[in-house]
């Protein structure tokens, strides 16, 4: 797998960040200053393998900075040689889809297939390697380093197998042990055992006791509860027995003052249907009757008064009333009509107004003027989404800033490669002289004294050591400034390849920015499509664009909905002159003929020199109100008679009935007060108190007694020795013989609640004892821990021998492997040095050791190696293990940072050499924030990717 391009639209602080067109190498060095953004760049590309973790916006430690959601894309090579185009998406949970060889493949949140035979945790944890890992073996044991690299495969979150194995023996012989070594927890549980035997047999004895006692108690509490029983019963019997007794003395008392009220009443059906006050009721139906004739020659007269006032209104004032809506509608019309005229002028100059107005401020933006506008532009102007158009407005000023943050961006970078000069010819043609005339003036002076050539006679004057130093430090001197010359040359030749670099990167970025604002400028004229827009702004889209499209298209409304309401006042006011002229004839006072004289056709509504004046309103209203009262009137009058021919109907039925029912009491009176109907009253009346009184004092017996019958012929008790002479007697004989028997039960339930109390006192004393089930039950608790901790002891052994067997198959099948790759890799380290990894003798030795053509004997990691060799041995180690983990499947990426910072000139020129070895089948990425080393990997052949501070 290798990422040919990488496009980071927002991910934490990094925004905007585009690898470019040209593909990535498959060794990427990832340049940039502290906090620039190295370990956001990392999380992004696991991100794209596996997804994004936590997958909501809110908790995600890369979320935006400017509260935009999380995306990215990316192009990916496949081992195969296919391609995938992986897009990553972060909103209200993840996204993500893929595209290979045409084939659309939907993510969600989940791993790419071909990353997923290695989990996130492993590759965040073996396929990043970072300098912390190498710093923390200055301080971890290196036996727990090789644990995790030999057994857990670099998984730093792992603990040794050996260590766990040894913690379950440990559980296990804490628990049992078939030796009687230590203490443990199945022993004290067995001694806990034994004296809860001893106890259970005390409880035991306890028990037979208890059962005695209960049985004795529970023979007493039945005979207790018989007697309670009993007694209850019998004071049930006697409360019947009193209450009855009560109630038959009352009953009889009632019964006879029934029958003497009886008797007063007269009896038989003389009373039947009489009324409850005769007299009061002779004199209310003689009364009636004469009212009823009163009310029947009132009615009389009051309607012939009201038929006369409707005939006055019908002949006079009839058309006027029936005519009302017209009539208010004219006035109203008159009273309108000016105002209408001048609303209608004020409507029209305004859209005249408004339309000069539109004109004016559309003249930025459109060519063509507002009467030159059809009803198609205005629709396409309206169809232009504000929204949309402001978006895309900001998009193309967007790329217009991002243009020259690049250019500004480019020009530092290159003004800061700028800085390094060419070095100067004449520092190398003086170093080439000095070294050259003093090298050969030492060397003359050294050997060939005798025979120096003229021009160097005046020398041999001097003292020979004086002079020979003097010209070995003018060459030297010489030899220095050529040196140096030849230095500061190759540095300056490598600055103008960065800035060449640099360059290439920033014109790549610039016509990708000016093809998005392109195509943007494009967008913004597809939304204006249809519209004279001026091409200059076209040209040029900006937020004035916006905001100029969107009110012009807001006063284009308005501007459409003011000519529409000119021409509707317009139409109204030749409908109301219209509506004047259609009032009926004949509406209007009698008294005023010219009152309803309608408006000439060419009447204005505004007072005019030569125009006929309008009708009168108010004397027309003044009219229609007069016949509206009439006929308000009228129709009062009409219903007034006809609620007086009702009530005179009434009236007639009322004194009919009244007349008949004087006559039918006045002939049941007239014999109970010799033949006067009044005497009569009077003696009906006290007939009728005397049987009230007895009905009353009958159902107050009933209510008291709702089983009268039943008590009353209750015959006599069987317990009595003679007959009684009425029920009150038998009652009271029942009641005597009650509350006997009630003394003799109280008697003998006070007699068992002490016994009972004596036997409840014992029991207590004996429950206070160990039950033997409470023992038993302990006994059994005890028994399960027992076999419990051999369970456990069970289960404990078996897992360390599982771990333990796990981890030596795991070994077998890995180690061999993993450590012949890491030999390879640390041969090449070592430029041969060693060339072996190998464990210890024993088989449960996790011991590392290092063999070498120049070593005697094998060498322990652990022991007097040097800790830039023990670095060596652990990324050794780490290649190995990403070469193990990818066997036979997808070749993940690897990612190194700062890993090379504190090793020497030699060994980082040997681990670059196996970088760039390994890259040529595994994409490595080098997170770096140090130039130079970026610009020795980009000389290796890698290609460096910049980031922003």
């Amino acid at each position: 797998m290798k990422f040919e391009s990488v496009e980071i639209e927002r991910y934490g602080r990094v925004r905007g960040l585009e690898t470019g067109d040209e593909t990535l190498p498959s060794l990427v060095v990832v340049w940039g200053p502290n906090e620039s953004g190295k370990s956001t760049f990392f999380s992004f590309l696991t991100t794209l393998l596996y997804g994004f973790k936590p997958a909501a916006a809110e908790k995600h430690p890369y979320a935006p900075w400017d509260g935009g959601q999380p995306e990215g894309r990316a192009r990916i090579r496949l081992d195969d040689g296919g391609t995938m185009e992986l897009h990553r998406l972060l909103a209200s949970t993840g996204r993500g889809s893929a595209t290979a060889d045409g084939r659309a493949i939907e993510l969600g949140n989940r791993p790419l297939p071909s990353a997923q035979h290695v989990s996130r945790e492993v590759f965040r944890q073996v396929y990043a390697i970072s300098l912390p890992d190498l710093t923390a073996l200055k301080n971890e044991s290196w036996a727990r380093v090789q644990d995790r690299l030999t057994g857990a495969m670099g998984a730093s979150d792992l603990r040794p197998a050996r260590v766990v194995a040894a913690e379950f023996d440990r559980d296990a012989n804490a628990l049992w042990r078939p030796d009687k070594r230590g203490r443990p927890q199945a022993r004290a549980l067995l001694e806990e055992l034994r004296e809860l035997a001893d106890r259970r047999q005390e409880a035991l004895e306890s028990d037979r006791e208890l059962r005695q006692l209960a049985a004795q108690g529970a023979e007493g509490d039945e005979r207790l509860a018989a007697v309670r029983e009993e007694q209850k019963a019998e004071e049930e019997r006697r409360g019947v027995l009193e209450e009855r007794l009560v109630r038959l003395r009352d009953v009889a008392q009632t019964l006879a003052r029934i029958e003497e009220l009886r008797v007063q009443s007269g009896g038989g059906t003389v009373l039947e249907d009489m009324p409850a006050e005769p007299a009061t009721a002779l004199a209310e139906l003689r009364s009636r009757r004469r009212q009823a004739e009163e009310r029947i020659a009132e009615l009389d007269g009051k309607t012939t008064e009201l038929r006369e006032r409707i005939r006055t209104y019908q002949e006079q004032h009839r058309p006027t009333a029936e005519a009302e809506s017209q009539v208010r509608q004219v006035v109203q019309l008159i009273n309108a009509l000016p105002e209408m005229e001048r609303r209608a002028a004020a409507v029209e100059d305004q859209a005249a107004d408004e339309t000069q107005q539109w004109n004016e401020r559309a003249r930025g933006f459109f060519s063509a003027q507002w009467r030159e506008w059809d009803e198609a532009t205005v629709g396409a102007l309206r169809a232009v989404p504000a929204a949309e158009l402001g978006s895309r407005v900001e998009a193309c000023r967007n790329l217009v800033q991002r243009r020259r943050s690049i250019e500004e961006a480019v020009d530092s970078e290159l003004a800061g490669l700028r800085d390094a000069q060419q070095p100067s010819w004449w520092r190398l043609a003086v170093g080439g002289a000095m070294a050259e005339v003093g090298g050969t003036a030492a060397v003359a002076l050294g050997f060939f004294r005798d025979s120096l050539p003229s021009w160097l006679g005046f020398l041999t004057g001097f003292d020979q050591r004086v002079v020979v130093g003097v010209c070995a430090a003018v060459a030297a001197v010489g030899t220095i400034l050529v040196v140096t010359w030849y230095q500061d040359r190759r540095k300056a030749k490598h600055r103008e390849k960065q800035a060449a670099a640099a360059k290439r990167r920033g014109e790549s970025r610039i016509r990708g920015v000016e093809e998005k604002a392109k195509a943007a400028r494009q967008q913004v004229a597809a939304l204006m499509e249809g519209l004279p827009v001026l091409p200059e702004r076209l040209a040029a889209p900006d937020s004035e664009l916006a905001a100029g499209v969107e009110r012009a298209a807001s006063d284009a409304d308005a501007l459409i909905e003011r000519e529409r309401a000119a021409e509707e006042r317009r139409r109204q006011l030749e409908e109301a002159r219209a509506e004047i002229k259609r009032l009926p004839e004949g509406v209007g006072s009698p008294a005023d003929e010219n009152a309803n004289a309608l408006p000439d056709a060419n009447t204005q509504a505004v007072p005019d020199a030569n125009a006929q004046a309008l009708p009168d309103a108010s004397a027309l209203l003044a009219s229609l109100e007069s016949a509206l009262q009439a006929r308000e009137e009228a129709g009062a009058a009409q219903r007034e008679i006809d609620r007086a021919e009702a009530e005179q109907s009434i009236a007639i039925r009322e004194r009919d009935e009244a007349g008949k029912a004087l006559q039918r009491l006045e002939s049941r009176l007239a014999p109970l007060g010799d033949d006067d109907p009044d005497r009569g009253a009077e003696a009906a009346a006290g007939m009728l108190d005397a049987r009230d009184r007895a009905d009353r004092l009958a159902e107050e017996l009933r209510q008291r007694h709702p089983d009268l019958d039943e008590l009353w012929m209750d015959g006599v008790s069987a317990e009595s020795a003679e007959p009684p002479t009425s029920p009150e007697e038998e009652a009271q004989q029942a009641l005597d013989v009650s509350l006997g028997k009630l003394g003799e039960l109280k008697k003998e339930a006070e007699s068992l609640q002490a016994e009972a109390a004596r036997l409840e006192t014992e029991l207590r004393h004996v429950q206070e004892r160990e039950t033997a089930d409470s023992v038993a039950s302990r006994i059994a608790e005890v028994e399960d821990r027992i076999r419990d901790a051999k369970r456990r002891r069970d289960r404990a052994f078996l897992l360390a021998r599982l771990v333990e067997k796990a981890d030596r198959r795991f070994r077998e099948e890995n180690q061999p492997e993993l450590l012949r790759h890491a030999g390879e890799h640390l041969r090449a380290v070592t430029r041969g040095r060693y060339d072996r990894i190998q464990l210890g003798e024993d088989e449960d030795d996790p011991t590392l050791f290092l063999r070498g053509p120049a070593e005697p004997a094998p060498r322990m990691v652990e022991g007097s190696l040097s800790q830039g060799t023990k670095e060596q041995v652990y990324l050794a180690l780490r290649l190995a293990i990403v070469d193990r983990l990818d066997d036979q499947e997808e070749t993940l990426p690897l990612f190194m940072d700062e890993v090379l910072v504190n090793w020497d000139a030699g060994r980082r020129d040997r681990v670059l050499d196996l970088l760039e070895r390994v890259s040529q089948k595994r994409q490595i990425f080098f997170f770096t924030c140090h130039p130079a080393l970026a610009a020795e990997l980009e000389d290796r052949g890698g290609t460096i990717l910049p980031l922003d501070a």
